[in-house]
């Protein structure tokens, strides 16, 4: 546990090297009161987080932005305890990952050719909570370039950061395969890919009338 102050030679710290154990920045108010049982439960929820998705640093979901987090107490009393969640990584397609993918492409955004034949050759991965599959994305190479495609998270458990972990996991089984990733992300949510280092090219295409731009981001 760090105090909140070393964000930026942690973020140095980590660009440089791989950490094997969690790592996690203390909320300000809780570092400043010194709350122990705060402290204590955080560390705890911290671990079982990281033993999911070993992403450095770790943080609690909705609390990306270090500055913004007002709680004195832990997050389990501010919010409740974090569910339990598996990422899982498949590599054919499933019933879990046509679901999520019917529900929010086809039935909420209106898509009527959601699966292709890219399908047939993709790695999926796919996270639960409570064993209920609610967020996925897929990964594929083509013509020596990797993309990462179809991330997605089912409405109701949004704003929980389920997007961004599905496409760190991709991230991290791709590592040391590519220097670059590529995706293709629908214009109205490219905001979303660049908080996760993705940069815009001025390549846009159409599906089925939706504006995407291709992406990229270097690993």
């Amino acid at each position: 546990m760090l105090c909140p102050h070393l964000k930026m030679a942690l973020t140095k710290l980590l660009n440089e090297h791989t950490l094997e154990k969690p790592i996690y920045l203390l909320p300000p108010r809780i570092y400043g009161m010194m709350t122990l049982d705060a402290i204590i439960e955080d560390g705890e929820d911290i671990i079982n987080l990281f033993e999911t998705h070993h992403k450095n640093p770790v943080v609690f979901p909705g609390e990306e932005n270090l500055l913004r987090i007002k709680r004195n107490q832990s997050y389990r009393k501010t919010y409740g305890r974090i569910k339990p969640m598996d990422i899982r990584v498949f590599y054919s397609m499933n019933s879990d990952i046509h679901f999520i993918r019917e529900t929010v492409f086809m039935k909420e955004q209106g898509f009527q050719n959601e699966f292709d034949e890219i399908d047939e050759h993709c790695t999926f991965v796919v996270l639960y909570i409570e064993d209920m599959p609610v967020a996925t994305c897929r990964f594929y190479e083509k013509e020596g370039k990797w993309y990462i495609g179809r991330v997605c998270t089912l409405k109701e458990f949004r704003g929980h950061s389920y997007g961004t972990l599905v496409m760190q996991e991709a991230e991290r089984k791709l590592h040391g395969q590519t220097d670059r990733l590529y995706l293709n992300a629908q214009v109205r949510a490219s905001h979303f890919y660049e908080t996760l280092g993705y940069k815009k090219t001025d390549i846009i295409s159409d599906d089925e009338g939706v504006s995407h731009v291709l992406m990229y981001k270097e690993i």
